[in-house]
């Protein structure tokens, strides 16, 4: 994310088209997204394991089933058809069927080209689509390298009073200006790996103690087998309905077993390898709970945490941490080269962040998730 500039300098926006393969002409604004989604990250981050990467956005491009998607990149004028010359980019998802009132925004802009103007030029943009589309509520991200301390007067702080944000921070004067309220902030946090097994294994055992007779951890990678896809959409729905949303205007987002299946193809033509571990419910033998990790096979030492849920009448059996630690197993057999995990949760979610604090992980920013209601 970036802050807000000077007046705007002359700049070409472009809309990525949607090319057959990223070996094509006219996917020069992908790899260009690429490579200064690269430069962002290293900037803020000190590594590119959260890149924009050309291969996956592609694939989103490619597979409008489920949401519509819009890359937008920034050059000068005699830069068009350069992917080195993308000094900025803008990212939109409109999702189709539920929550067909928003639209999720992500604008970044290089280091370098920071502070005159073209944040904002490219904001305009996405908006702009966005208001065509008939979308009245804008969501949009922004990424900070730490969290405010308690102490800080400079602090904004959101309405769930959890997860704190400088308001001197560029990404989020930017916001501001822009006429966003901070709605939710969430805990990034980062797991060394692999866990140390004196670390681990009592967490492991405890967790299996716990569930006893009545639940068993399944595991796989890659496509869910046939007799668990329904079961794995009826959580993924969960997962994000029974979240912490805050003041975010965010409706129920139903996931079908064709919405799986497309998910799972989109993962595979981007590179990404999908794990889930699940916890089995013996006496059902349903599916009540899961975590799912993905890995990009170009960046084989960075893990993403993606969704961890335990459906309502099942919880207390510590299913959650059971689910976590066998997925960390998994990672040890499955991904030898990884090394880092990272997740994010709302700072108001005590009960997930305690199961990955006992982990290991620990605070590495804090994600801010900014709502606007279009006028």
């Amino acid at each position: 994310m970036i802050g807000h500039g000077a007046p705007m300098a002359p700049w070409t926006v472009t809309h990525a088209a949607t090319p057959p393969s990223l070996d094509h002409a006219d996917a020069w604004a992908l790899h260009g997204l690429e490579l200064a989604s690269r430069r962002c990250e290293r900037a803020l981050w000190g590594h590119e394991d959260h890149t924009y990467r050309a291969a996956s956005a592609l694939g989103r491009l490619l597979d409008r089933s489920f949401a519509e998607h819009h890359y937008l990149v920034a050059t000068p004028p005699e830069g068009v058809g350069d992917p080195g010359a993308v000094d900025g980019f803008a990212a939109m998802m409109m999702p189709r069927g539920d929550n067909a009132h928003l639209a999720w925004l992500d604008v970044w802009v290089r280091p370098e080209r920071r502070r005159e103007g073209l944040g904002r030029r490219l904001l305009g943009e996405v908006e702009a689509i966005a208001r065509a589309d008939g979308r009245t509520t804008f969501l949009l991200a922004t990424a900070h390298a730490r969290e405010a301390p308690t102490h800080d007067a400079d602090a904004l702080v959101p309405p769930t009073g959890a997860g704190r944000i400088r308001a001197s921070d560029a990404a989020a004067r930017f916001a501001l200006r822009a006429g966003y309220r901070l709605e939710q902030g969430e805990r990034l946090s980062i797991l060394r790996i692999p866990v140390r097994p004196e670390v681990l294994d009592p967490l492991h055992a405890g967790a299996l103690t716990a569930a006893g007779d009545a639940y068993r951890p399944v595991a796989w990678v890659g496509d869910t087998p046939d007799e668990m896809v329904d079961d794995v959409a009826l959580l993924l729905t969960h997962a994000g309905s029974d979240a912490p949303t805050a003041g975010l205007d965010l409706r129920e987002d139903r996931w079908t077993a064709e919405r799986v299946r497309q998910h799972e193809l989109q993962a595979r033509t981007a590179g990404r390898r999908i794990r889930i571990v699940g916890a089995l419910h013996e006496a059902s033998g349903r599916l009540v709970g899961l975590t799912t990790v993905s890995t990009n096979e170009a960046v084989p030492e960075a893990v993403e945490q993606g969704y961890t849920i335990v459906l309502a009448e099942h919880r207390g059996h510590r299913l959650g941490m059971l689910v976590k630690a066998e997925m960390l197993r998994l990672l040890g057999d499955d991904a030898p080269l990884a090394r880092r995990l990272r997740t994010s949760n709302a700072e108001e979610n005590a009960h997930m962040l305690a199961i990955n604090v006992a982990l290991g992980f620990r605070p590495h920013g804090v994600h801010g998730m900014w709502q606007k209601v279009a006028r």
